[in-house]
């Protein structure tokens, strides 16, 4: 599993994270080290997301997605609250939501716009729809 993708060679880069943040180097250095082993951790968790929804329904297959996909923003805000820092945590929190929010809905209507050029459904309230993208 942790050999099966070209991307986990960048865990190589991992331990001279950790010797860059007790060795005193430069503050960008060491966030740099440390940025570029998550790629890698990041695919490895959406492998294992992908791998463990074969086996649960749709919905918890869905349930799943969203709540390891949110694994960084929780990992952060639990190390930010350690510190103290709870504006950080809420501003991360609502940046987290507002991207989920515009990014997933705003592509969903460019590709839908794209694929139909008139979308017809039924919207929250069970009221019928109509989006022309002409």
């Amino acid at each position: 599993v942790m050999l099966g993708t070209k991307m986990n060679i960048l865990l190589v880069f991992l331990p001279f994270a950790f010797i860059s943040a007790n060795a005193g180097w430069h503050d960008a250095a060491t966030f740099i080290l440390c940025g570029i082993p998550l790629i890698s951790l990041a695919e490895r968790l959406s492998f294992a997301t992908e791998e463990l929804s074969e086996y649960v329904s749709g919905t918890m297959a869905g349930l799943l997605n969203a709540t390891f996909g949110n694994a960084p923003e929780l990992i952060l805000c639990g190390f930010a609250l350690n510190k103290g820092y709870v504006r950080i945590t809420q501003l991360s929190l609502l940046g987290s939501v507002l991207g989920n929010l515009l990014l997933v809905t705003g592509t969903a209507f460019v590709v839908g716009g794209i694929k139909n050029r008139t979308m017809v459904g039924v919207g929250v309230l069970g009221v019928k729809t109509c989006v022309n993208y002409s």
